[in-house]
């Protein structure tokens, strides 16, 4: 759960323009941060039992409490995206005059 949100944050959080190049931009860091999210879901689904054994993830809970814990992450992550744009639109940072 912490990776999800630790990717989650670095989404929502990153600032490519002006200084660096643009998260859409830059593919190899979207691939990585897209990645990064599949194997958390995937290991909290419990999708690929070899993953969650080679990473010692013991899941023992009942599947109500695993499809719980996706939704919350989805959940989690579209509205970090969802605030950060609204919160972009109605407060725009000042642009360095030309």
């Amino acid at each position: 759960m912490t990776n999800a949100m630790l990717a989650t944050s670095f989404v929502t959080n990153y600032r490519g323009r002006p200084f660096m190049e643009g998260l859409l931009d830059n593919r190899p860091l979207m691939i990585l941060l897209g990645l990064a999210q599949l194997s958390t879901f995937a290991a909290a689904a419990g999708i690929m039992p070899e993953l969650n054994e080679q990473m010692e993830i013991i899941l023992e809970w009942p599947d109500k409490l695993s499809a719980t814990l996706l939704t919350v992450l989805t959940a989690d992550f579209i509205g970090s995206l969802a605030v950060e744009e609204i919160s972009g639109r109605l407060f725009p940072l000042p642009t360095a005059a030309a």
